[in-house]
């Protein structure tokens, strides 16, 4: 349940007494892209399959629509909730960082 896929990458720069962070949140990897494409291939000879089999296709056809849907968007909304988390972390962070005492935690 905790697996964060996002990655924040920045710099910060200090101008004076204020400190100016950039960063960018992405939660997209390269492992993502070989299983998007296996995805197509499979709908792609899933569908090439339906149009070839005599009968009730309506069904068949609908399940692999519904499946692909599935497929594509638990991704999808895995590394968007995943980039929120990240969001709100280092939002929570950031903020602990200024309220804290010369940049250390009082604990």
């Amino acid at each position: 349940m905790n697996m964060n896929f996002a990655i924040a990458k920045g710099k910060y720069i200090q101008k004076g007494t204020t400190l100016i962070i950039n960063t960018e949140i992405n939660s997209f990897s390269g492992m993502m892209i070989p299983f998007y494409i296996f995805i197509i291939i499979f709908v792609v000879a899933f569908f090439s399959a339906d149009n070839m089999i005599d009968g009730d296709q309506f069904y068949f056809g609908g399940f692999i629509i519904v499946h692909a849907c599935f497929m594509f968007g638990i991704p999808y909304f895995m590394m968007r909730r995943s980039t929120q988390r990240l969001k709100h972390e280092l939002e929570r962070e950031f903020y602990f960082m200024t309220r804290s005492k010369n940049g250390s935690r009082n604990l």
